[in-house]
């Protein structure tokens, strides 16, 4: 239900939409959006999407036009910098030998290739170790420790893990390795046992860039080892010629826009220019993968974080661990585009196996369904522990409640948990660990993780439903879609997109802008894919919209597109810039709907 003077594009009162949400405006400053509309030379719609950012003006200018030289601070402000930094470079003078140990997604991946490429750049040798998924899990073990001991490594770099995995480095110093841990996750109330811990987490970080993926600490890293060989005149001294380190923001920019991480402030800039420098596609890998996912021009963080990235995680979750790393470290161009050939394969096979348990985890959900449900878990023992976190995003989506998938598999299960705005289940699977109900978990109020013995399922599962039930507010019972602006049809154009580009790069904590278009007519629907509903938006300047609704056949929204019935609707979405034939037009993805 809706309810809108026809006459006022300023107020849009919709109760119930077809996907049963409630449509809020956000309210404006008007003296805000006149500063800004006059200090920075912007429209007014654009004025008032920055208003809500609640920047100051040095904030806003930064924000407009991201400088890595003004946001970057001192590397030497993380705490045991210093040390990492003088180890490595007593390592280099010695010529020790280095082995980086990543994670298997996408941060991790971008982490080790940003050190193999930098050391490889100043002929300084290095191995890596990107451990299975599946039979050694996640960060350092003590398996690989000695391994690596046995190979002749005397020194390792953890990166996107190690601070949490005390037995593993406890056993490292025993086989005698010095370990330097590079993370960003969350920091327990003690440190592992390592020649430095640097994770702008800690407790007694000064440098205010806890918000950096593991990327952007291990480029401050490189920052200040780059520095320090510079000053204490090693390139000089063995004739290496001192890396641009710009020429790696690339991997900087790919493994922040997927470990959505907040776009702001230092993070910003690093990916801005990351993606121009992605664009100018000198990575083999990078340029592999954009040839086969049919990439051209300009690279957008949509096409980092929708096209790129998932073939590169797609190595971790369902494929070989290691390959991520190597596609983005690989300096032939047929090896990397074989890589990413593989890559591509193991992505289509991701989704086939995600599908499967998608349908099976809906089957599950609807023969056990109740009306009082708050939240829901679903397990079995066939599902591959690579794909739950993505079917259980999907299937959040689709019930709007907390979802846990569960995949089971000898005893040991692995869970993966989404949450909506108001649970928060990383808070309630940190108690659950402390509770000794779960093996291990962590995470943040959106996204967790664990480990459990199969025979705790149901306890567990009792154990959700009691701290769910004590959070449980009404954004459960009553989705929320914001919206940002609201516009008429003829008001899509490409000056309202190259207004909006201003505010790119899109991301976490600077998601695309939400633009409502009051009484749409739509034209020429079809189904297309399968899923999708493809339609034109008529404005009355006789112009039409390219229009489409992904995943919609299914839903009221879909239903509606397809037959309208010749009454105007209230639509809500993004606006893209859609490239066909190397023509630029304006794309209108909608979300969501109503009639007017």
């Amino acid at each position: 239900m809706s309810k809108t003077n026809s006459n006022d594009l300023n107020s849009l009162n919709i109760d119930k939409s077809f996907l049963g949400k409630s449509w809020v405006n956000f309210s404006f400053d008007d003296i805000s959006i006149r500063e800004i509309k006059n200090s920075f030379n912007v429209s007014e719609l654009l004025a008032s999407i920055l208003s809500l950012k609640g920047f100051d003006s040095i904030e806003l200018k930064n924000f407009l036009d991201p400088k890595i030289r003004n946001l970057m601070p001192d590397p030497n402000l993380f705490s045991d910098m210093s040390k990492a930094v003088d180890r490595i470079v007593l390592a280099i003078q010695k010529n020790e030998k280095i082995c980086i140990f990543g994670d298997y997604d996408v941060d991790g991946a971008t982490s080790s290739a940003l050190l193999i490429s930098f050391f490889n750049h100043i002929k300084v040798n290095v191995t890596s170790y990107i451990p299975d998924r599946i039979k050694e899990g996640y960060g350092p073990n003590s398996r690989a420790m000695k391994d690596i001991s046995d190979n002749g490594h005397s020194v390792v770099i953890t990166v996107d893990c190690g601070i949490t995995a005390f037995e593993a480095l406890d056993d490292a110093g025993k086989f005698g390795l010095d370990v330097i841990v590079i993370d960003h996750h969350k920091v327990e109330s003690r440190l592992p046992r390592a020649i430095a811990v640097v994770n702008p987490k800690r407790h007694d970080d000064k440098s205010n860039l806890d918000y950096l993926a593991a990327v952007g600490v291990v480029f401050m890293f490189i920052v200040a080892l780059n520095s320090t060989l510079d000053k204490i005149g090693w390139y000089l001294n063995t004739n290496t010629q001192k890396p641009d380190l710009m020429q790696w923001l690339d991997l900087v920019a790919l493994g922040t826009v997927c470990d959505v991480v907040p776009l702001k402030k230092l993070n910003r800039a690093l990916v801005k220019q990351g993606l121009s420098v992605m664009s100018l596609r000198k990575n083999k890998g990078i340029n592999a993968l954009c040839d086969i996912v049919n990439v051209s021009g300009a690279i957008s963080s949509g096409d980092v974080g929708f096209k790129i990235g998932p073939r590169i995680n797609a190595g971790g979750r369902v494929g070989e661990a290691s390959l991520g790393t190597r596609l983005l470290s690989s300096k032939s161009g047929d090896e990397a585009f074989s890589l990413a050939l593989r890559l591509d394969e193991y992505n289509s096979n991701r989704k086939e196996v995600e599908n499967n348990v998608f349908n099976e985890a809906i089957e599950q959900i609807e023969k056990n369904k109740s009306p009082n449900d708050k939240f829901i878990l679903v397990s079995n023992n066939n599902w591959h522990p690579g794909v739950i976190g993505i079917v259980a995003s999907r299937l959040k989506e689709k019930y709007n409640l907390p979802t846990i998938v569960v995949a089971i598999d000898g005893g040991m299960s692995k869970g993966s948990c989404r949450s909506v705005v108001g649970i928060d289940l990383g808070q309630i699977i940190h108690l659950a660990a402390k509770k000794d109900i779960i093996f291990s978990g962590g995470g943040h109020a959106m996204a967790a993780g664990f480990t459990v013995l199969e025979e705790n399922l149901s306890t567990l599962e009792k154990f959700l439903g009691m701290e769910i039930e004590h959070q449980v507010s009404e954004s459960m019972s009553n989705p929320i879609l914001t919206i940002s602006s609201i516009i008429s049809s003829h008001g899509l154009n490409n000056s309202l997109l190259g207004e909006l580009k201003l505010l790119e790069p899109f991301g976490s904590e600077n998601e695309e802008p939400r633009i409502a278009v009051v009484f749409a007519n739509i034209t020429k629907a079809t189904l297309v894919g399968g899923k999708h509903v493809k339609c034109f938006i008529s404005a009355k300047n006789g112009k039409y919209i390219n229009a489409i609704a992904f995943n919609s056949v299914d839903t009221e929204l879909g239903k509606a597109l397809l037959d309208t019935c010749g009454r105007e609707l209230h639509l809500a979405g993004i606006v893209r810039e859609n490239l066909w034939r190397n023509k630029s037009e304006v794309q209108f993805i909608i979300e969501d709907g109503a009639w007017a």
